[in-house]
């Protein structure tokens, strides 16, 4: 089913308005759509309307829109529909961070932040290191930085927080993705889950998968 002119944001709050099926030159035929026919494209309509004639329930409808304002807020706010954000600047960040090079500077990155903070507190006498690591963390900060994109970096990162573009994309779409092609690679059925993220006070568990085991070998021996 193709629907083409829907009238967006229009087409959520019109809840009853009308399909009309396109003729073979582009115009829209003068009948009101009863049902949807696999095959024929069709304008128009509303919300409400749509879910009678495709049958769809509201949960069952995904979304798809490269722009968070004028595809995503809408569908969010005015129906339980998921909606998926297509960003191409993700195939690009994901091959960069997947660089030895980039992969090295973030490692080194993280040992340096952790040695800063250790620092000031077990040494009286170490302000001309802490100094030091200090300007490898900027340098480091900004090569990462650079590897992404030479004038502003990444698209959904600033440093150690999110990007605003990055938090919309938070707010308003359940998934992202730089293609729908990539979808192709699930079942249809395949259900996406959020990874747990950590807060600053919570316990990290750097290879949850070796604890599982030790858990599963423990009861195995009582």
């Amino acid at each position: 089913i193709v629907i083409v002119e829907a009238g967006k944001p229009a087409f959520y709050h019109q809840m009853q308005q009308r399909f009309r099926k396109l003729n073979p030159d582009g115009s829209p035929s003068l009948e009101a759509v009863d049902e949807f026919v696999r095959g024929e494209v069709y304008t128009g309509g509303g919300l409400e309307e749509f879910h009678r004639l495709s049958g769809y329930r509201e949960s069952s409808v995904i979304y798809m829109g490269d722009q968070i304002y004028s595809d995503l807020v809408e569908p969010q706010k005015a129906t339980q529909w998921k909606t998926a954000a297509i960003i191409k600047e993700v195939a690009h960040e994901i091959k960069e961070m997947n660089c030895p090079e980039f992969k090295e500077d973030v490692a080194r990155l993280m040992f340096v932040e952790r040695l800063v903070s250790e620092a000031q507190i077990h040494s009286d006498d170490a302000q001309h290191t802490i100094e030091w690591l200090k300007t490898e963390r900027t340098q480091l900060r900004t090569r990462l930085k650079h590897r992404i994109n030479l004038y502003f970096g990444s698209t959904f990162r600033t440093s150690t927080s999110r990007t605003a573009f990055f938090y919309n994309v938070g707010r308003y779409a359940d998934i992202y993705t730089s293609s729908i092609s990539n979808l192709l690679n699930f079942p249809m059925d395949y259900c996406f889950y959020a990874s747990r993220s950590f807060f600053p006070h919570e316990m990290r568990l750097n290879n949850p998968e070796t604890m599982m085991l030790k858990f599963t070998s423990l009861a195995d021996n009582q």
